[in-house]
C-alpha cells in the first residue's frame, strides 16, 4: 500500500470513530439542538450549555448524553461561583441525562424556575438559597442533603414515579444495589415547599414531616399529549419553553405588556388582538425583522390561582 493511501484509509477509520462517539456527548447535543456558536462550556468542564431569551431573562439549557446506560454530563461543583457562568439566567432547562454537582447553582444569578426532567441526580446544597418558585423533578432519581436549603421561594415540586417506593410512597433517601437514590430527609430544609404534585394513585406520604406546615399533597396524570391534568385543569407539557410569536416595533412592546400582566395567547391572530387591546402598534419607520415576544409562561401554582377563576383552562407553565 503506498504511503497516501494508509494516511487516507486512517483518516478515514478515526473519521468514523468520531461519528460513532459524537451522539453521545454533551457538545454533539447542544451543537445539534443550538447551532455552532451557541455552545459554551460550563467552567472547565466537558459539559455544554446554550442561552435562548433577552438579556436579564435568559433560559440556559444544558445538554446531557442520550445514549441509554451511559454516564451523564455532570454540571460542576459550584459552577455559578465559575468566572465564565452567565449572568441575568431566570430558568434552567436540561436535556438528556445530566447530573448536578454540590453547591452547583448556589446562590445563582435570579433563578426562578427549573425543569430538570433530564436530571438524575442533585447535589448536596445544589440549588440552595436560590430564587426557585417551581421545579420539575420528574425523572429525577436523587436528591441529596441540603439541596434546596433555604429557597424560601420554592413553595411546589413536581415528582414522579422515579422517587417513589413500591408502596407509592416517596423514596427515602438510601443506598441501594450500591447507588445512592431517593430524597434525602433534609433536602427541602428552609424552604418554601407547602406543595407535592404526585403521580395519580400515589400517596407521596413520608419525607417532609419536619417541614410545617406539611406539605399538601395533589394528584396529576399525563394524558397522551404529555399534558399535565390536575383537578380536571389541564396544564401544557412542562417540557414546553416559550412559543415564538412574530411582531414587530410598537406591537411587540404592547404585547410584551399584556403578557406580563398575564395574559395569554397561542395563535398569531390572537396575539395580535391582545397586543391591540394595550397600544396601538404603528409602522416602524425602516423595515426589520421579526422581533421575539414570549407567551406567558405560569409556574404551576400561578396556574393554580387562574384555574381557579374558571372552569377548565389550559397554560403553559416551566
Amino acid at each position: 500500500m503506498r504511503k497516501s493511501q494508509f494516511i487516507f484509509v486512517l483518516m478515514l477509520g478515526t473519521s468514523f470513530a468520531t461519528m460513532a462517539r459524537a451522539d453521545d456527548t454533551s457538545l454533539a447535543n447542544c451543537l445539534k439542538a443550538a447551532g455552532d456558536g451557541n455552545c459554551k462550556p460550563i467552567g472547565d468542564s466537558d459539559t455544554y450549555y446554550a442561552l435562548s431569551g433577552d438579556e436579564g431573562n435568559l433560559t440556559m439549557t444544558i445538554y446531557g448524553t442520550t445514549e441509554s446506560g451511559s454516564t451523564a454530563a455532570t454540571v460542576p461543583d459550584n459552577a455559578s461561583f465559575d468566572d465564565n457562568f452567565p449572568a441575568g439566567i431566570t430558568s434552567l432547562k436540561t436535556s438528556g441525562n445530566v447530573d448536578i454537582g454540590d453547591w452547583a447553582f448556589e446562590v445563582a444569578t435570579g433563578l426562578t424556575s427549573a425543569n430538570l426532567t433530564g436530571v438524575k441526580t442533585i447535589g448536596y446544597g445544589a440549588f440552595s438559597s436560590t430564587g426557585l418558585t417551581s421545579v420539575d423533578l420528574t425523572g429525577v432519581q436523587t436528591i441529596e442533603d441540603c439541596a434546596f436549603y433555604g429557597a424560601t421561594g420554592l413553595t411546589s415540586i413536581v415528582i414522579s414515579d422515579s422517587l417513589l417506593d413500591s408502596n407509592g410512597n416517596i423514596l427515602e433517601f438510601g443506598e441501594r444495589d450500591g447507588v445512592y437514590t431517593g430524597i434525602d430527609p433534609y433536602a427541602f430544609n428552609g424552604s418554601g415547599l407547602n406543595t407535592i404534585y404526585c403521580p395519580a394513585g400515589n400517596a407521596c406520604g413520608n419525607g417532609f414531616d419536619y417541614l410545617s406546615p406539611t406539605p399538601k399533597i395533589i394528584s396529576y396524570s399525563i394524558d397522551e399529549n404529555g399534558t399535565y391534568i390536575v383537578d380536571e385543569n389541564m396544564y401544557a407539557n412542562a417540557d414546553m419553553m416559550t412559543k415564538n410569536i412574530t411582531c414587530e416595533g410598537a406591537q411587540c412592546t404592547a404585547l410584551r405588556m399584556a403578557l406580563n400582566a398575564g395574559n395569554t395567547c397561542e395563535a398569531q391572530d390572537a396575539c395580535n388582538t391582545l397586543a391591540l387591546q394595550y397600544g396601538t402598534p404603528s409602522e416602524p419607520s425602516t423595515p426589520s425583522a421579526p422581533q421575539r415576544a414570549d407567551i406567558r409562561i405560569y409556574t404551576i401554582d400561578e396556574a393554580n390561582q387562574v384555574a381557579g377563576k374558571v372552569n377548565s383552562v389550559k397554560i403553559r407553565y416551566r
